[in-house]
């Protein structure tokens, strides 16, 4: 993916761009495709002194907004499908700057300055803000803290919103946002806005913690040649339009940083705050119904259940998900994946049976050899249907109609997630009973559609993937909540018969109704189960309570 840089030069921080691109280009590797363009805002940058092959000159006819100066980029971005990356003139880059912005995932990254980490070497130390004077003389030192830095923070840290003062955005996420709002005026709150936008669209706000400039901080503005009077009047202009757009309580929260909102949201919502689900509490605090809100991101859910014969719970199944479903996809093998072809008229009269008012449920027969290609053929089908996510529904697996609501707004919060896992309540021999310790085994239960592929059984290839917290969500899994005549040709068909241990059905299946002190249980690993203990009838979803 090429990457689109732009920076913004003004007048008032004219002192700062040569520092800042000497240190950009020693520190960033532009690749064919890539383009930099440097913005003069205000006509006041002097000729030939930023000649570079590598860089192109837009000059304004009239000083534009921060929105508006991100926004004449962004459309060069775009031509060429780039990614964006927006960059303050009052910045110094250091080694490896760049990289941990680039993620490959649909979210909003910026780096972390010495106003996120106070850092110090020899006698220098870094302040929130700084001039220029205070960095030369002081390179080295520079380079000593952003290594000290490197050794010791890693990976992202989720944020409801930060400024934007070196971003990057991808193609994907400013595509579909579009442009930054510029009725805020000069500068201040465009980029807030944009990161509760990007949110209602499900995709995230992070800080890329490897990544660190210094950032000296507000030198086109009030720590340049605004007065006192005009740094005042850009303020109140940018806050009353973001309260006049999103209300008073979110512009408390995410402009002023009043501590007293910021108390009362971890007190109202601690369980989203944790787990990062900021769309939810958007839609809930905002005082204003305004686009953003309006047309905020619902994704389309197809369910796939591959099967054979298996018709135990599937009415359960199927009553459980089927309100959340756009579509339900039952594929039919003309065959077991292993084991001998035994009648399975009795699974298909079932499907046919199954109330559908919606329309949604679609049952397709065929012959696949393996479960890894029964299920990428589910996700071929929903991929040519539109669907975002794919739901893996086995037979026999069964959620709580709250839960699974809850699961799918937790997915539609972060779209950037390609698959999600899920924890397991695994239940023996009948509904009264449960393994314990739950099992460690978290299957794929979402997965996102154009982005996942099966590669052993139910293991996908994306290597970004979530658990689902247990109390978001679990799965009640009853896959030896069975008869024994139901056990018995499970274990001959299912696609781990070779991993048997010997002589489990009768030593374990059946020796446990006489012991049920009986402990290693699984048929092929036997410590996965150590225990069945009872399970209260309270904890049971609706549908089993019936």
């Amino acid at each position: 993916m090429p990457i689109c840089y732009g920076m913004v030069h003004t007048a008032p921080s004219s002192k700062y761009t040569p520092y800042a691109l000497r240190s950009f280009f020693q520190y960033t590797e532009l690749k064919p495709g890539d383009d930099l363009f440097l913005i003069d805002n205000d006509g006041s940058l002097e000729p030939g002194s930023t000649a570079s092959q590598q860089l192109s000159l837009l000059v304004n006819a009239a000083p534009k907004s921060f929105a508006q100066n991100i926004n004449q980029i962004m459309v060069k971005a775009g031509e060429s499908k780039a990614d964006l990356v927006f960059l303050n003139n009052d910045i110094i880059f250091t080694p490896n700057w760049l990289a941990p912005l680039l993620t490959g995932l649909p979210i909003i990254t910026n780096s972390i300055s010495n106003q996120h980490a106070r850092y110090s070497a020899a006698s220098w130390k870094l302040e929130p803000a700084m001039d220029l004077e205070e960095y030369l003389g002081h390179e080295h030192d520079l380079l000593q803290i952003a290594a000290t830095h490197a050794a010791s923070k890693h990976g992202l840290r989720q944020v409801l919103t930060c400024p934007f003062f070196c971003v990057c955005i991808p193609y994907q996420v400013y595509s579909e946002l579009g442009a930054f709002d510029e009725s805020f005026g000069k500068g201040g709150a465009e980029d807030r806005d944009y990161s509760l936008r990007a949110y209602l669209r499900g995709f995230g706000v992070f800080l890329a913690l490897d990544s660190f400039v210094l950032h000296f901080m507000g030198k086109s503005t009030w720590r340049g040649a605004e007065s006192a009077g005009e740094t005042e009047q850009r303020n109140r202009q940018y806050i009353e339009r973001f309260q006049e757009k999103w209300g008073e309580r979110l512009t408390k929260i995410a402009v002023l940083n009043d501590q007293i909102a910021l108390s009362e949201l971890a007190a109202q919502h601690p369980q989203q705050l944790k787990i990062g689900a900021f769309a939810p509490i958007i839609q809930k605090i905002s005082a204003k119904e305004n686009k953003a809100i309006a047309e905020g991101w619902r994704p389309k859910v197809g369910a796939v259940c591959v099967i054979y014969d298996d018709t135990r719970w599937l009415r359960q199944v199927i009553e459980a998900a089927y309100p959340y479903c756009d579509s339900f996809i039952f594929l039919v093998s003309n065959k077991p994946w292993n084991g001998e072809v035994f009648d399975n008229s009795s699974t298909l009269g079932l499907l046919e049976s199954l109330p559908d008012l919606d329309g949604k449920i679609e049952v397709i027969r065929g012959g696949w050899s393996t479960e890894t290609e029964q299920r990428n053929e589910g996700l071929e089908i929903l991929n040519q249907r539109g669907i975002d996510y794919c739901l893996i529904l086995d037979a026999d697996e069964i959620y709580d109609t709250k839960q699974l609501a809850a699961l799918l707004e937790l997915a539609a919060s972060k779209r950037y997630v390609q698959a999600w896992r899920i924890n397991l309540i695994t239940y023996w021999k009948s509904p009264d009973y449960r393994i314990d310790p739950p099992e460690s085994f978290q299957p794929v239960v979402l997965a996102k559609v154009g982005e996942a592929t099966f590669v052993d059984k139910r293991e996908i290839s994306p290597a970004f993937s979530l658990s689902v917290p247990r109390e978001i969500c679990v799965c009640h899994h009853l896959s030896y909540a069975r008869s024994d005549e139901e056990v018995k040709r499970k274990i001959s068909s299912f696609s781990h018969s070779h991993q048997l241990v010997d002589g489990w059905y009768e030593k374990v299946w059946l020796g446990w109704d006489e012991n049920h002190g009986l402990e290693d249980l699984h048929p092929c690993w036997p410590t996965a189960y150590k225990r069945a203990v009872r399970q209260p009838p309270d904890s049971l979803p609706a549908v089993l309570r019936k």
